[in-house]
């Protein structure tokens, strides 16, 4: 699979165009993940490979034969499954609030099976609160959602490998108020 990450890869961000044809050509790449916050990026990818034409450059896997397109943020997870063809999203978020994204997928999911406007009001309700909650999680980045979860799920241990730092109890507890972190919380024990 093809991990388009920037923020960990020196700045490299390859376009759509070169994911394309990487997929066209390498029959043993099963799909992308875009942690680059493309939106558009990853609507081409899916435009170029979720077509019958593509289906002339079969997978190796018998497991996944089509191309995979996948989100890395949560920010944007409804508009890429209820609007698209994407399927879906691979993200740290995922760590802290499971059940609010997982809700968030089915609520996606059937608004665009059933074309239902409540359904996909929901979904963009649900995805407002997402976004908020994916944006503090981003800036505190891993060192903050291991230390969320070393403090609030038990996780033995919240330390991060070199380079990054540990993240502080002083930003730790400005995570703990930030509003946007809340409400999803609220949320997600509710599920």
């Amino acid at each position: 699979m093809i991990y388009n990450f920037p923020a960990a890869s020196g700045g490299i961000d390859l376009d759509s165009q070169t994911i394309s044809e990487l997929a066209r050509e390498s029959d043993n790449i099963c799909g992308v993940k875009l942690t680059c916050g493309a939106v558009g990026k990853l609507t081409r990818i899916t435009a170029a490979t979720a077509t019958e034409e593509f289906k002339q450059y079969p997978r190796k896997s018998k497991v996944a034969p089509e191309f995979v397109t996948l989100g890395g943020f949560a920010d944007f997870l409804a508009p890429t499954v209820a609007g698209g063809r994407a399927h879906g999203a691979i993200m740290g978020l995922g760590n802290i609030y499971p059940k609010s994204l997982v809700h968030l997928l089915e609520l996606s999911l059937r608004a665009k099976e059933t074309e239902s406007f409540a359904d996909l009001r929901k979904a963009i309700e649900l995805q407002d609160l997402v976004a908020g909650a994916d944006d503090s999680f981003a800036k505190a980045g891993i060192s903050g959602t291991k230390w969320w979860l070393n403090k609030h799920e038990g996780y033995t241990n919240g330390r991060v490998r070199r380079p990054l730092l540990d993240f502080s109890a002083e930003k730790g507890a400005a995570l703990e108020k930030d509003e946007a972190v809340l409400k999803l919380m609220k949320v997600e024990k509710s599920l």
